[in-house]
């Protein structure tokens, strides 16, 4: 993997990271819901692109949560 893009409701406060063929998608919340995005992973012979939908509680939003960590590993084939 050499690159990737992220497009649709990403949860705000996470970031990525690419690393050894996994990506790591972590951070501190901003604030909790549904957050469906779509992951796209580039390489040399092309891209491939994966929608995911997350629930996530809490967050120091507006919602009233708490500040929450989380973490999404993705493990790419190689």
């Amino acid at each position: 993997v050499n690159g990737y893009d992220i497009s649709g409701n990403f949860p705000g406060g996470l970031s990525v990271t690419v690393s050894g063929g996994q990506v790591h998608i972590e951070g501190d919340l901003n604030k909790g819901g549904t957050f469906t995005f779509t992951l796209t992973l580039k390489n040399d012979q092309g891209s491939g692109s994966k929608s995911y939908t997350v629930n996530i509680a809490g967050g120091s939003g507006s919602d009233g949560g708490s500040e929450s960590s989380e973490a999404i590993y993705i493990k790419t084939e190689k």
